[in-house]
């Protein structure tokens, strides 16, 4: 489900009117990335949260309704992170390009291995609040971190709570952040070790 949401979202939004590239769909063994012409009409804040999109043409999305291949315009990247998160899968990675005019989303669909919330509750000597130990969580499924946007579509969480909850983490010195990746310290990623991920 969450694969055609990404290609109802690449049907929707292909910048037609770009002769340079057509939407392209790349199958690999575990990920599914697709990439059409036409960057992002919203802000990276609006791609991160999954808020309400605009068409790039509304005659398209109009049809793939009608035909029930689309049931709410407008709300497909949104639905496909729910539905990945529920899946326990990678997070999607989305990624605008203003200046090439390209759009990408890729599923990853490894699953996703996290150390329970619980667990950072009870070892840790700094009080977290669930939401905070859920990022942690996430980050324990990935070794060499996760961008803030992956964090984002990780959590469900939204863009200001996401950047709230990663300050707080670095300023305890629980995690890492170098320009836009995020990872846990390297004592925290041993201790993770220690404990079984769920899958």
């Amino acid at each position: 489900m969450a694969v055609r949401e990404a290609l109802i979202n690449l049907m929707i939004h292909q910048d037609y009117s770009d002769p340079r590239t057509v939407a392209q769909i790349e199958l690999e063994p575990d990920r599914t990335t697709m990439v059409n012409a036409g960057a992002s009409l919203v802000s990276q804040e609006e791609l991160n949260d999954g808020g309400t999109s605009t068409a790039r043409n509304p005659l398209v999305a109009r049809a793939l309704k009608l035909i029930g291949f689309a049931e709410l315009a407008g709300s497909g990247l949104r639905e496909a992170h729910r539905l990945w998160r529920n899946a326990r899968r990678q997070p999607i990675v989305v990624a605008s390009d203003d200046t090439n005019n390209r759009f990408r989303i890729v599923l990853d669909s490894r699953p996703l291995k996290v150390v329970a919330d619980t667990f950072w509750q009870q070892h840790l000597g700094v009080k977290l609040s669930p939401e905070q130990a859920r990022v942690l969580s996430l980050l324990s499924a990935s070794l060499e971190g996760m961008s803030f946007a992956e964090l984002c579509a990780g959590t469900g969480y939204r863009s200001k709570e996401v950047q709230q909850l990663c300050d707080y983490l670095v300023m305890q010195q629980l995690i890492d952040q170098a320009e836009d990746n995020y990872r846990l310290k390297p004592h925290l990623i041993e201790l993770a070790k220690q404990r079984k991920p769920k899958a």
